[in-house]
């Protein structure tokens, strides 16, 4: 039987250090209790661009974590991806476009969710192609599944849709977090 540990509960005695990130320091620790740092550093790129879609902005250190084999007494995978519960701008009155749209707030390893692409070094874990009709269908989702508003679902799916452009801009090189006009 696995058990979860919390990212929070595999670094909170662990000391940073001053040339090391916190991102860095939880995948040097994943990888000391038995994971492959490649398959921590994939899964949080992975969570990392997936929350960016969803514009998921509660991903603390108790929010991602990893599964414990008490019986090798090593880690043995990444959890899934758990807890986008504060996602599709669920708190916000007027969803954000455009460039706005890179202004988000966030709490994780940066207090911005553009900022969280600098921790990315494998930008096509995301099949943009895959995504076509992705914020289509969200929208219909919304419509059929909650009481929200027909404006409202429609703001949130245009959203979508430019967050996927700025994703493809992303997988083309450009540095998206950097102060620049997109449209």
């Amino acid at each position: 039987m696995e058990e979860f540990v919390s990212a929070y509960q595999l670094i909170r005695n662990c000391k940073v250090k001053n040339d090391m990130s916190v991102y860095e320091t939880i995948i040097r620790q994943a990888a000391e209790m038995g994971l492959k740092e490649t398959e921590v550093r994939q899964h949080l790129e992975y969570t990392i661009l997936t929350d960016f879609l969803l514009t998921n902005t509660d991903r603390h250190f108790n929010n991602f974590g990893f599964l414990y084999d008490p019986a090798a007494h090593k880690l043995s995978s990444m959890a899934p991806i758990f807890d986008t519960g504060n996602a599709l701008f669920y708190n916000e009155e007027i969803i954000p476009t455009k460039n706005n749209l890179l202004d988000i707030k966030v709490t994780s390893f940066s207090n911005k969710e553009v900022n969280m692409f600098r921790y990315i070094t494998e930008k096509n874990l995301i099949d943009l192609k895959k995504l076509d009709g992705f914020a289509i269908e969200a929208e219909e989702l919304l419509k059929r599944y909650t009481k929200m508003p027909p404006k409202r679902a429609r703001d949130i799916t245009q959203s979508i849709q430019q967050k996927i452009e700025f994703l493809n801009l992303f997988q083309q090189g450009r540095k998206i977090w950097k102060a620049e006009k997109y449209w």
